[in-house]
């Protein structure tokens, strides 16, 4: 996953909440809160530069950023947790026609 690659782990990780958001008929507008957890803070311009080309509408969310000792895998360098309330005129149960 990215292998030592913060921008590109950080970049799958949106990737994994937009499908996630995209089965339940919401997308990354509908975010209110991202944060990340990380290991260096010398990734964190990396880090930040994938979150505005991500997350560029008119309302992004609150950004936390948090900087750890370690992650769930020793090969995670980033691991993100999202927060979205989608419309409910948009949203339908996982796996549901949409």
């Amino acid at each position: 996953m990215g292998d030592g690659d913060v921008s590109r782990q950080t970049e799958m990780c949106f990737d994994n909440i937009e499908r996630l958001l995209r089965d339940v008929g919401g997308t990354l507008d509908d975010l209110v809160s991202v944060t990340t957890w990380f290991i260096d803070h010398e990734h964190l311009p990396l880090i930040q530069a994938v979150h505005a080309a991500r997350l560029a509408g008119d309302h992004p969310p609150v950004s936390t950023s948090v900087i750890v000792a370690g992650l769930g895998d020793p090969d995670f360098l980033t691991e993100l947790t999202a927060v979205a309330v989608a419309p409910e005129e948009r949203f339908h149960p996982p796996g549901a026609a949409g």
